[in-house]
């Protein structure tokens, strides 16, 4: 302002001290005296207006306060640049304007005005919000850095004091941004995650990653469609339900073909509380022999609510929930602070972990929920004439014949099924046990037209069969006499036998695939009217008693009724013969060894090794050491039971 102007404006502007009109001049004086002080008021205050600086863009006024810089993330010819909200001025904060640098000058390289979101969004307005804006249109190793000014109805606040760290995005794809706008939000135990998809930084996003401890750890969601709740395309809204959860916090993380992106804690959705609070929130049956079951482990409901409650349900879910089983007396109305108890059983119906939840449902209120765990695992054994046992997998050793002179060489072998021990069993009918398997008899004493070939054992191990050549069967224990060919004339000896799962018939199977089938063994077809390359020298059964193999000596397989063909060695040159074979629990593979131990799995029948290459050139027979699963032998009344020692 010139020194004029002010002189002109001190003169307009009369002080206390100046000489005013008199109060009984006339009223024409008095008003023409109003009317030119007022006038040379009104050139001053333009006068002014035209001087002064913009008060608006100033300290003290009502525009925002500074941001802060805070973080800048190198993307793909992108950068992420984050900051701190500053002050409102009192008046909501409506965009921010973002500038960008090149990295330690201040030369400006481009400078965009953006709209402020919503209330907890990456733009949001409230002042102390950590906010975040991606930067496209970057040259790829070019460093830049930025800041940030806030602008409400009254103005643009100042730019942030500091620079943001220098980012120097990358003229190449790389790992995707992590995701923004991750929310939880609960509904009794299932809790819905929401999230923004990030830019995908050049590579298409794959996956999504999503932790919760405690609860399911980390698991990787494959992403969907365009428009799905898992839709991959940046920007887009996306959702993913648990169930079953007491705690409702994440960390998302996002992967595209370069790699994974740093993750995002969720918003929490807080500890469920149900009104029946179980005594254990977790258990782990440990490894389990499949078609074996172990409990029952007892869960103790306590009802914690404020009155009186009923259970509804009592239920399981998750990919193992139908390997447990439940038995309580959690019925009528139960008292508050009472209590009920849920026993719980596990048998395993497939190889690997079977992770379930105990869901336990009331009619007023919210679930309880136990997660349960347990490993289904399965195991062999080989034998050979001698009696030594070699076991693989989780079949147990208990003991055997090596070493030992014997009347006549070992023919054959079972197991008890609850990989507590099996039975040897010798061509004179001798009979060796180990382990829990029980001694209920044996021909050894006695003289035999025809030499034993095989056994097979009740399903509850209280008794076992024998079988000769000719057909002659021999039963001990509770094993019971359902027929035999002992008085038929064959035309090839009888090489092995199987029992129905149970335990109320068996078959019988000649060299010539003849079968001959007793009690309640159904006759699904034989190859006795074929011509075959090589002899049968052994059978299995499915679990379900609805179908039956044969294998040959040069491992060609025949599958009869359900049973599936999953693989045989017919084609291929065998440096030994096979001598026998083994079905798996579930009757989706299985194994068979040859003489010099070479062990040939099929379906889902597990390697676990053998003694080939280890000079056993006289190995006769193989078992598995787990019995049919409940799971594939639904129709099968008699089951085993095994208590955990």
């Amino acid at each position: 302002m010139s020194q004029n102007t002010m002189r002109t404006m001190q003169r307009a502007v009369p002080s206390r001290s100046a000489r005013a009109p008199k109060i009984h001049r006339t009223g024409r004086l008095l008003w023409r005296g109003r009317r030119a002080a007022l006038g040379v008021l009104a050139v001053a205050i333009a006068l002014v207006a035209l001087v002064l600086p913009d008060l608006s863009s100033v300290a003290g006024a009502a525009v925002p306060t500074a941001p802060q810089s805070q973080l800048a993330v190198a993307g793909y010819d992108s950068a992420q640049f984050y900051w701190y909200v500053g002050g409102d001025g009192g008046t909501p904060i409506n965009s921010f304007v973002i500038k960008t640098y090149m990295a330690g000058t201040t030369t400006l390289l481009g400078s965009q005005v953006v709209s402020a979101g919503a209330v907890g969004s990456a733009l949001d307005p409230s002042p102390g919000a950590l906010d975040m804006y991606t930067v496209t249109g970057l040259t790829g190793g070019v460093s830049v850095q930025f800041n940030v000014a806030a602008i409400n109805a009254d103005g643009t606040g100042p730019d942030s004091p500091e620079f943001s760290p220098a980012a120097t995005p990358s003229a190449t794809p790389v790992a995707p941004y992590a995701p923004t706008g991750v929310v939880s939000t609960r509904a009794a135990t299932q809790i819905m995650l929401s999230w923004t998809v990030p830019p995908n930084n050049g590579s298409a996003i794959s996956s999504f990653q999503i932790a919760n401890d405690p609860g399911p750890g980390t698991i990787s969601v494959p992403a969907g469609a365009t428009g799905s709740s898992l839709d991959p395309t940046p920007g887009a809204e996306d959702h993913y339900t648990f169930t079953n959860l007491t705690v409702g916090q994440f960390t998302l993380s996002v992967t595209n073909g370069v790699g994974q992106s740093a993750g995002t804690l969720s918003s929490d959705a807080g500890v469920y509380a149900p009104n029946f609070s179980p005594s254990v929130s977790s258990f782990d049956f440990g490894n389990v022999t499949l078609g074996d079951y172990v409990g029952p482990q007892s869960i103790t409901l306590t009802n914690v609510g404020s009155s009186a409650g009923v259970i509804s349900s009592i239920s399981f879910s998750g990919a193992g929930a139908n390997d447990y089983s439940e038995t309580d007396d959690c019925t009528g109305v139960i008292a508050n602070s009472a209590s009920c108890t849920v026993d719980v059983v596990f048998f395993p119906g497939a190889l690997g972990q079977r992770p379930a939840s105990l869901e336990v449902n009331d009619v007023s209120g919210t679930p309880a929920v136990v997660s349960l765990s347990g490993t289904g695992t399965v195991g062999y054994y080989q034998v050979d004439a001698e009696g030594d046992v070699f076991n693989y997998g989780d079949a147990g050793y208990y003991d055997d014949m090596g070493g030992t002179p014997l009347n006549k060489p070992i023919v054959g072998m079972a197991a008890t099924g609850d990989n507590g021990g099996y039975w040897l069993v010798a061509s004179d009918g001798g009979i060796f046990d180990f382990g829990d398997a029980g001694f209920h008899g044996s021909a050894g004493s006695i003289h035999l037209n025809r030499p034993i070939v095989g056994m097979a054992v009740t399903p509850d191990g209280g008794g076992y069969w024998m079988v000769a050549s000719d057909g002659g069967i021999f039963s001990y224990g509770d094993a019971a006499f359902y027929g035999s060919t002992g008085s038929i004339a064959l035309n090839k000896p009888i090489v092995g036998m199987a029992p129905t799962p149970d335990g109320g018939g068996y078959w019988l199977v000649a060299s010539d695939g003849g079968i001959f089938s007793y009690g309640d063994a159904r006759f699904y077809g034989s190859t006795g009217s074929i011509v075959l390359n090589k002899p049968i020298v052994g059978m299995a059964v499915t679990p379900d008693s609805g179908g039956y193999w044969m294998v040959a000596s040069d491992g060609g397989i025949f599958a009869f009724g359900n049973a599936g063909f999953y693989g045989s060695t017919g084609a291929i040159h065998l440096a030994q013969p096979i001598v026998g074979m083994a079905a798996t629990p579930d009757g989706k593979g299985y194994w068979f060894t040859a003489a010099d131990g070479g062990l040939f799995n099929y379906g889902d029948a597990p390697f676990y090794g053998s003694t080939a290459g280890q000079g056993v050139t006289d190995m006769v027979a193989m078992a598995s050491d787990a019995p049919p699963t409940v799971q594939a032998s639904l129709d099968v009344p008699a089951m085993r039971h095994h208590l955990v020692k």
